[in-house]
């Protein structure tokens, strides 16, 4: 039914005039007339009308009305009417040479068919005869034979449809062994993950002190840093050479699908060829019955080389019918023998897969016993420096209690000492800045970076996570033994201050010994010798072991 939209162009409310659009195009069956295209495109809102329209031409295949759609209709459509008028347009443009062709094949046959008509019309008209022709035995024989191809061809469609039933299954089987099979790692290592991080965090919570032999082994935590990390590069090699690995193995398996498809392509073609024999041969067989049936009424004599004709044709047909189930034969023992190849191929894919899966299980396991042998072995060795330095302040704090019984002397050196602490407070800033270039430099981040967070979810990802984290907590190790060592350092120059002060002061018990024993000359006036007062260097000496307990 055919309507004029003038009636809707100027709705008094949008929402109004979408309903009316709907309602519209449902009531009359989305027909348009093309005269009214350009009205149609005027109106506002006109997307769900003209779309409605437009399927409705596709499922009626109106392609004339169609193609008298203005071009700006095709900017208002809605994505699944595009989609369905780009489907229909290309499927016409296929369509349209195939019907040219076979325009021309149909042409052709019924020129034939007209010009055998006339033929035996002219033929029964000078006999007269009517009977009806007797069957023929090779027509029967050849009914046969098609009947059997067509039950052998049916056999055929079915154990194909049951070969790719068997092929789905076994393919869902094998996605869903490998899902369950990732996810058991991905668990196990989110959980190894947290452990360690725990670990790590204990760690870094603990405060000790330096020792004097830590310089040897703060080289050799560099020295395994640095083998870890060329550790970590050649992994990253062999993970990137098993990932080109698996893309290889991918890309064949897709190829052999292709060709898989090609062969498909190529039998339905060879299926077309069949059916298109067979019609042949069953026109040719209408042809000999018709001319036999002219034979038998009419002069044998003058028939004779158009029956001849018809046999000739005959046997053409059915040795094109051979032709073409011989190439069915081949076209089925090439696909059966490629479909043998492709099961060998997935199974040995299946095979690297499951060696790859186990390289990297493998890899994973040594690098987490590594892991834990470093770790153990650094322990102990804190263990015994924190020992070391326990008994040393007890040595030390036995020595200064000797020195407690001091007395208010020490008062008048308070202006020495402040001057040392204010040195050893310049000193500090280069040591924080030392400090905190270490700790920013880019090897050993705190957190890893979001990419390799996302990582994770490969065996890849995770063996790279385990090694990043082995070598930040070795950076850690290295920064406390840094410290321990700074510390140990600073001790050093105390007790050597405290030892040449030590020295000065036995050398001042000297001199106060010469200086009150030439009092005596100084009473018999004589003068004494020019010694400097020992008591303040004794102070002072006094004072920087109190510092040290």
């Amino acid at each position: 039914m055919w309507f004029d939209p003038a009636y809707y162009a100027k709705p008094a409310d949008p929402r109004d005039e979408h309903l009316a659009w709907h309602q519209l195009a449902c009531a009359h069956g989305g027909e348009v007339d093309p005269a009214n295209w350009q009205t149609l495109c005027e109106v506002p809102g006109f997307g769900v009308g003209v779309s409605a329209s437009v399927r409705h031409l596709i499922k009626k295949g109106r392609h004339a009305e169609l193609e008298q759609m203005p071009q700006r209709v095709y900017g208002i459509l809605n994505k699944k009417t595009s989609r369905m008028l780009n489907n229909y347009l290309r499927s016409r443009l296929w369509m349209g040479e195939e019907l040219v062709m076979l325009q021309d094949k149909i042409t052709r046959m019924r020129q034939e068919n007209s010009r055998i008509n006339a033929s035996c019309e002219a033929k029964l008209s000078a006999t007269g005869s009517e009977a009806p022709p007797a069957p023929c035995a090779e027509c029967a024989r050849s009914e046969e034979e098609k009947k059997g191809l067509e039950e052998r061809w049916a056999g055929w469609e079915e154990e194909k449809k049951r070969l790719q039933e068997m092929w789905d299954e076994e393919k869902k089987e094998l996605q869903e062994a490998w899902d369950e099979e990732r996810k058991g790692l991905q668990e196990a290592w989110d959980k190894e993950r947290k452990g360690l991080q725990e670990v790590w965090d204990e760690e870094r919570k603990e405060r000790l002190d330096a020792s004097a032999d830590d310089q040897t082994r703060r080289q050799q935590a560099e020295n395994e840093v640095e083998q870890l990390s060329i550790q970590k590069q050649n992994n990253e090699h062999e993970h990137r050479e098993l990932l080109e690995r698996i893309k290889q193995l991918e890309s064949a398996a897709r190829s052999q699908t292709s060709s898989t498809a090609e062969l498909d392509a190529a039998l339905t073609k060879a299926t077309a060829a069949k059916v298109t024999a067979e019609e042949g041969l069953k026109k040719e067989t209408k042809r000999a019955e018709q001319l036999e049936s002219v034979v038998a009424r009419s002069n044998k004599d003058t028939l004779a080389e158009e029956l001849r004709v018809s046999d000739q044709g005959i046997k053409d047909s059915r040795a094109r019918l051979a032709t073409v189930q011989r190439e069915l034969d081949e076209f089925r023992q090439t696909n059966q023998t490629l479909k043998q190849s492709l099961e060998q191929e997935r199974v040995k894919h299946a095979a690297e897969i499951t060696e790859l899966k186990k390289t990297h299980v493998d890899k994973i396991t040594e690098l987490e016993k590594t892991h834990a042998e470093g770790i153990d072995e650094i322990q102990s060795t804190q263990r015994a420096e924190i020992q070391n330095i326990k008994e040393k302040e007890r040595e030390t704090n036995a020595a200064q209690q000797d020195e407690d019984d001091s007395d208010e002397e020490l008062e008048g050196e308070e202006d020495q000492s402040e001057e040392e602490e204010e040195e050893e407070e310049e000193d500090q800033p280069a040591v924080e800045d030392r400090r905190m270039r270490l700790h920013n430099m880019p090897i050993y981040r705190k957190r890893p970076p979001p990419h390799i967070l996302q990582q994770l979810t490969t065996v890849e990802g995770a063996a790279n996570m385990a090694t990043d984290e082995l070598s930040k907590r070795l950076y850690d190790i290295g920064t406390r033994v840094t410290k321990l060592l700074r510390a140990q350092h600073t001790k050093l120059k105390d007790l050597s201050a405290l030892y040449e002060d030590i020295i000065k002061h036995s050398k001042c018990n000297d001199q106060e010994m010469e200086y009150w024993k030439h009092q005596g000359d100084t009473a018999q006036g004589r003068s004494p010798p020019q010694i400097k007062d020992p008591r303040p260097a004794v102070s002072l000496a006094l004072q920087n072991l109190i510092k040290l307990r």
